[in-house]
Order: C-alpha cells, then sequence, then structure tokens
C-alpha cells in the first residue's frame, strides 16, 4: 500500500513540474517584439523560436551557442538577411548543435569571417566547431576567400 501512495504522491508532483518545463519555450517575433533578429537571438533561451516576418535585414547575425530557431515566418524568397559586406552573414561558432536551426531565408552579400587573420572564411556562413541544422535557405552573392557560401569546419 506504501508503494502506491508514493507512486500517486510523485505523479501529482511531476505533472505540475513537467507542464512547467514545456511552457517555458517562447516565441520572439521579429519586428515585432524585437527590432532585429539578432537582438530576438540575445533575448532567446535555448528551445525558443525567433519567427522574422517578411522583409530585407540588414544584419550579421551570431547564434551565440543557443539552441534556438530562426525561422522566416514566408521563406526564402520573401525573407532576406544581407550581410552589408560586414562579415559573414550568420555565424556558429559557440558549439551549437543541431538544435541550432536557421530555417528558411534568403542569406545574401556577406564577406567572410577573418580565419587567422589571414583569409575570410564563410561569406554567408561561418560554422566552426558546431554542427547547427541549416534548412530551407538560398545562400547567394556571397565573397570570401575560401567558403564564399558557407564554410564549415568541425
Amino acid at each position: 500500500m506504501k508503494t502506491a501512495i508514493c507512486t500517486v504522491i510523485t505523479a501529482i508532483f511531476l505533472i505540475p513540474t513537467l507542464s512547467i518545463h514545456l511552457s517555458l519555450a517562447a516565441t520572439i517575433h521579429i519586428p515585432g517584439d524585437q527590432p532585429s533578429i539578432q537582438d530576438g537571438i540575445w533575448a532567446a533561451s535555448d528551445g525558443d523560436l525567433v519567427l522574422v516576418a517578411p522583409g530585407t535585414y540588414i544584419e550579421n547575425i551570431d547564434f551565440l551557442g543557443k539552441a534556438i530557431t530562426v525561422e522566416s515566418e514566408a521563406g526564402t524568397g520573401m525573407t532576406i538577411i544581407d550581410g552589408s559586406q560586414a562579415g559573414s552573414v550568420v555565424t556558429f561558432n559557440s558549439g551549437e548543435s543541431e538544435d541550432a536551426v536557421l530555417d528558411g531565408f534568403t542569406i545574401w552579400n556577406g564577406s567572410g569571417t577573418y580565419y587567422y587573420d589571414i583569409i575570410t572564411c564563410g561569406g554567408g556562413i561561418y560554422c566552426s566547431n558546431a554542427s547547427p541544422a541549416i534548412m530551407n535557405c538560398a545562400i547567394s552573392e556571397n565573397t570570401a576567400h575560401s567558403g564564399g557560401g558557407i564554410y564549415c569546419e568541425y
């Protein structure tokens, strides 16, 4: 009888804990909640969704090691991240796993990240010591000495 009582009590306490844990993921709307994609990434916690409205965003973004999804609402043709020739458009270099997701963007006009202060790598996407999931993206019109579109090393 004691075993059954303990099991019921454990279940009563476990169920609210699980529901609280599952409800912690947030959706951060760009530009509704944050003005830029990078601001959304800074505000995000692991498990969150940064949902980006259609438009052209002139910025360079870094996932900062977070296990988040950055997703376009309308897809590649409607949502562009323009790196303005100011480095890699998207950077993953803080141990991101496949739980770091980039989905549905045109990655455009990047110039790469300096590698050992000698050459630039990853004009569009620079990925070092990370293994993110990159889906439904068009990567074009980027330049770098190595990996003009995308550079990955692990």
